[in-house]
């Protein structure tokens, strides 16, 4: 069940002895860039005007701070303090959709979320075990018997006749960059197009 809080006692109990929550902000921009696009995204330009929180599925709060209507919490400067040491705490896993969003705007609150953390959006990312390819062809040089190489391909190059192999590349034709450039200068010769 969702609820609407306003109230840091209430607040505090539904969060009390939770080992895991998950946060959002909702962000509006401040007055004299509401008409700027995308202002509300720019923790320099807008501020939030409500959290939501869960430590269970199916289990949610929203807390307005600075709505315009209806109303707001209590306390903001105690419900910040409250949640600032929450955000530190080592012992709670805090989970956020776009966590580096959510913590600029903590940031700039002077509060910093502490590990450990779970992001959604990075965790819905493939998977990459290297950060480049330099990395990756570094690895590989390395450890080349804990390669798995399931995409080698054979060819037999038709400017040299040579047997040769391609990892990853199924198109490939020539060996080597000079049979490629023998075959163009040949094809350029007879006047006809070259397979590249």
């Amino acid at each position: 069940m969702y609820q609407c809080m306003t109230q840091i006692s209430d607040i505090q109990a539904y969060l009390n002895d939770a080992a895991v929550f998950a946060f959002d902000f909702e962000t509006s921009p401040d007055e004299p860039y509401r008409n700027e696009e995308k202002a509300a995204l720019d923790p320099h330009k807008s501020h939030i005007v409500g959290i939501s929180l869960s430590i269970a599925e199916g289990s949610g709060i929203y807390v307005p701070l600075t709505h315009k209507v209806g109303k707001n919490v209590s306390s903001p400067t105690k419900l910040w303090a409250y949640l600032a040491e929450l955000f530190a705490n080592p012992k709670v896993i805090k989970i956020a959709h776009n966590l580096a969003f959510e913590s600029m705007f903590l940031y700039g609150r002077g509060i910093v979320v502490q590990a450990p953390v779970y992001d959604t959006i990075a965790a819905s990312q493939p998977f990459r075990r290297f950060c480049c390819d330099a990395c990756r062809l570094a690895w590989w040089k390395a450890h080349p018997k804990q390669v798995n190489r399931k995409a080698i391909y054979k060819y037999i190059c038709p400017v040299c006749h040579k047997a040769f192999t391609a990892y990853g590349n199924n198109h490939r034709i020539y060996c080597s960059r000079k049979c490629y450039g023998k075959s163009r200068v040949k094809a350029s010769r007879a006047g006809l197009a070259v397979a590249k």
